[in-house]
Parts: C-alpha cells; structure tokens; sequence
C-alpha cells in the first residue's frame, strides 16, 4: 500500500505530491502499443526501491490506484531504467518514488516542516514554487515510436 505527501523545499521550491492507496499496484497493458523506458538519474545510495506510476490523464494524476501501470525496481546504483510496454499513443506522465525502507510510502520528517527523507522524481523535472506539478507540466506525448525519458531524482 502506497499512501502519503511528499513535500519538496531545493530552496524554496515546495512540490506537494499526493497519492492514494494502490489497490492492484498496475492495470494490465494492451499486447500492441509501443515501448517507454524511463531512465532514472541521480538516485542516492541509500537502499530501498523505486516505485514508478505511469498515468495516463489528469484526472488520475498522482493517484497511485489510477495509475495506468506501477512498477517496483530494486536500486541498483546511482541511475536506474523501467520499461513500459504496449502504451498506445497519447498523453503520459511518469512519477518516481524512491522508497528506501520498503513500506509503499514516503517517509517524512515533520519539524519545523514537512520534508520528506526519501527522494522523487517526475517526467519533464518540473519545478513548481507552490503545490504538486499539474499533469500538464509532467506530460509528454506517445507517437508510434519508442521513446526514452529521463528523470532526475530529487532529495
């Protein structure tokens, strides 16, 4: 189960990600389509694991359960990869959790504000002064072909 707000303050930059309970972690994706792979850079050494969304309209944006398709990878040095297969042409944005003690959430430290102690990522690397990027800063759009995106982990 992954529950949590992630509060990010790179000076004085505050990214507030919100995400819900994921019920079944994916959807099933479609046997046709074409192939994203998600290369994730500047992960810390800290253990753990990353959990990747990818999601597919606004209205599931930063909502874990609605996510188009979730995976787990083990962190394996400071970049990792994901690939998401069959993703049919459109809309897309991809969020990043490194979640280093393996409980499905982010771990915060509470005073004197809330920041959080595990790193995140986003596609596009938006960074918002106020609030959670909005889907349309993190979208990227699908063709016919297959695409690379980088992300860069924040901490």
């Amino acid at each position: 189960m992954f529950t949590g707000l992630v509060y990010r303050f790179p000076i004085g930059v505050i990214t507030l990600f919100v995400a819900a309970s994921a019920a079944g972690q994916a959807k099933p994706e479609a046997t046709t389509g074409v192939r994203i792979d998600i290369v994730i850079t500047e992960i810390q050494p800290r253990g753990g694991e990353l959990i990747v969304a990818l999601y597919d309209s606004a209205d599931a944006w930063l909502k874990l359960d609605s996510a188009r398709a979730v995976q787990k990878v083990r962190i394996d040095g400071a970049t990792g990869s994901v690939a998401f297969e069959g993703v049919n042409p459109g809309d897309y944005g991809v969020v990043v959790i490194h979640d280093e003690n393996r409980n499905g959430k982010i771990d915060f430290s509470w005073f004197p504000l809330p920041t959080p102690r595990e790193g995140s990522g986003i596609s596009n690397n938006p960074r918002t002064f106020v609030g959670p990027p909005s889907f349309k800063q993190a979208r990227f759009s699908v063709g016919r072909s297959d695409q690379t995106i980088a992300i860069a982990m924040l901490y």
